[in-house]
């Protein structure tokens, strides 16, 4: 639809033809009609990157962190400049403008997905007391002026319970949520996201996310955590449970379409149970997942336990997750047509329409025209002599 604005600037040149022909040359139309294609398919190209990049949450657990000491380092430079030599006289001059640069200490820690992340010293203390472990000294052998700085290093123990689990936000294309394919998902209102106590995605607070929602469990928040900052990277998975309380199963379905199907990565089990028992009433499985059966495994398991132990389902999940996740490459979906929205066709209408009336405004009253007194530029002739136009 947005390349029907093209009609415009070739009507602007039909208007251009018939009232000021004398005026109109046709490098000024291939201009006007440039112009407008080169706007168009660059908003197209902009629009689609924005509505196509969406969010996903990266779990890991810290590897290592390091303590960089501050240091300082002599910088050599020469600069010149201009002086005067007397009386309309300059001349160029060198000086040596060397200087010390002073770096400050940092400190910096790194997660099994080869992010880093910097953290305070207060940060990096608590995470020596949770390692358990002594700093190690490393010599960087710097080329220092008079102070010079080295880093010291800790390793995560290799003990799970004590692992320091982060989250991190990294956008990626998602064509599936930008498209009006079948994959669309309905519309959720706001009155449907009360009455449901549908849940929003938890926002990323010091690298922190919850995981479970809707069910206070501290064990079992704990537990997640640890797969997802176990199998975050080797799976590619981001794990969510999400507990309704007294909902019908229409409460996970308005969810799915509420989060569009979830993130590529994630593995998202929705569990209806009753607020006074625990009783488990239904269970569903959001998921791109290629593994179907994994989704089936997961939801009759669960469904079996009749009440609900979180703990015991997150249990269940590491292993089954381990065992058989595998992430759908979005790359399959990159046939999907994304189409800009009413409003920003209409904004490419309206820019399209002042391009082309500001382009013919310039070609009438610039001074080119279809006469070899004002148009030179028409005067171009080959090596033999003949003239082109």
């Amino acid at each position: 639809m947005e390349w029907l604005a093209i009609t415009i600037p070739f009507l602007s040149v039909l208007i251009l033809f018939m009232f000021f022909k004398k005026k109109t040359l046709w490098w000024e139309i291939t201009t006007l009609i440039g112009i407008v294609a080169i706007f168009i398919l660059t908003f197209k190209i902009t629009a689609e990157h924005y509505m196509t990049r969406f969010d996903e949450y990266w779990t890991g657990h810290i590897v290592k962190a390091e303590h960089y000491e501050p240091w300082n380092e002599y910088i050599h430079r020469t600069c010149t400049r201009t002086v005067s030599c007397g009386k309309d006289c300059t001349t160029t001059q060198t000086y040596d403008c060397s200087y010390v640069q002073y770096h400050p200490e940092k400190w910096v820690m790194y997660d099994n997905n080869g992010i880093s992340f910097s953290i305070s010293k207060s940060y990096y203390n608590s995470l020596i007391k949770k390692f358990k472990t002594k700093p190690i000294f490393v010599d960087l052998n710097r080329n220092y002026y008079n102070k010079d700085g080295d880093k010291y290093q800790i390793y995560w123990n290799k003990i799970k319970e004590d692992a320091e689990i982060v989250t991190s936000v990294h956008s990626y294309e998602n064509r599936v949520r930008a498209s009006k394919s079948v994959f669309n998902f309905q519309e959720v209102t706001e009155e449907e996201k009360e009455i449901y106590k549908l849940f929003d995605y938890p926002k990323v607070t010091n690298l922190k996310q919850k995981n479970i929602l809707g069910y206070d469990d501290e064990i079992s928040e704990k537990k997640i955590e640890i797969l997802n900052g176990f199998l975050g990277k080797k799976k590619e998975v981001k794990a969510f449970v999400l507990v309704f309380k007294d909902q019908p199963i229409k409460a996970a379905e308005l969810q799915e379409s509420y989060w569009e199907g979830g993130n590529k990565n994630e593995f998202i089990t929705c569990i209806g149970i009753d607020s006074d028992t625990k009783k488990i009433n239904w269970v569903y499985v959001i998921s791109w997942d290629t593994n179907k059966i994994l989704n089936i495994n997961v939801r009759d398991w669960i469904y079996e336990q009749e009440t609900l132990n979180l703990s015991n389902v997150i249990d269940y999940l590491y292993i089954q997750i381990e065992k058989d996740f595998v992430r759908k490459q979005f790359k399959e979906f990159s046939y999907l047509k994304v189409e800009l929205t009413s409003n920003q066709l209409i904004i490419v209408w309206i820019v399209s329409i002042i391009l082309s009336v500001g382009l013919s405004i310039w070609i009438v009253l610039n001074p080119f025209e279809d006469n070899p007194k004002f148009n030179h530029s028409r005067k171009i002739y080959n090596r033999f002599g003949k003239r082109f136009f």
